[in-house]
């Protein structure tokens, strides 16, 4: 699969139910794929770059069986829509994975689940609302030399931080203008430059 499809003009595109490993790059910049992505329950595997500046459109549904994203893997893949929420079998979420910068997207709430480490711009300019709930084991959201934030640019109104964070990144949550309510944990000991910036 690796760059099976990359720059190529397919504009739908219908995975097999035995699918378990989609490797990097496989549509890369495939921007006439459209419509609602469709991933086999029985998927595992999702490389870097792969849906990288397609144009899905719908719900993104993870499947449960999913046990890992690659970098970038949904970097400006489409307008998605609604909620998302990431397996619990993922344990890492690489920088700019969900990226959304020139191309908001979703439009409901974002379920971390049980990832503890999550890399920068992971989720920069994507659209989330209403709660934002990390989960206890991460201890760093961001880095101190980060150009984009992980949740840079949204629409959260609260966020619960858990009792094992330890810092805060440069502009983690900057520009999420609707951000009304955060706690910080008394173990913390670092908020970075930028972190709430615009909030």
């Amino acid at each position: 699969w690796c760059e099976a499809f990359s720059n190529t003009n397919i504009s739908s595109l219908i995975l097999g139910s035995n699918v378990e490993i989609i490797d990097s790059h496989a549509f890369y910049q495939c921007a006439s794929l459209s419509g609602t992505l469709i991933l086999p329950e029985r998927l595992k595997y999702i490389g870097g770059w792969v849906f990288h500046n397609c144009g899905f459109s719908g719900n993104l549904i993870l499947p449960n069986s999913l046990e890992y994203i690659g970098q970038s893997a949904f970097n400006e893949a489409g307008k998605f829509v609604g909620n998302l929420i990431i397996p619990e079998k993922i344990p890492v979420l690489y920088g700019q994975t969900f990226w959304c910068n020139n191309n908001p997207a979703f439009t409901g709430t974002l379920n971390v689940s049980n990832v503890t480490t999550i890399g920068d711009a992971c989720f920069f300019g994507c659209g989330f609302t209403g709660e934002l709930i990390i989960p206890d084991g991460v201890s760093v959201v961001g880095s101190s030399h980060s150009v984009h934030g992980i949740f840079e640019e949204g629409a959260f109104t609260s966020v619960s931080l858990p009792e094992s964070i330890k810092i805060i990144g440069s502009k983690a949550f900057s520009n999420q203008s609707r951000l009304m309510d955060i706690n910080f944990p008394e173990g913390l000991v670092s908020i970075a430059r930028y972190s709430f910036e615009r909030c």
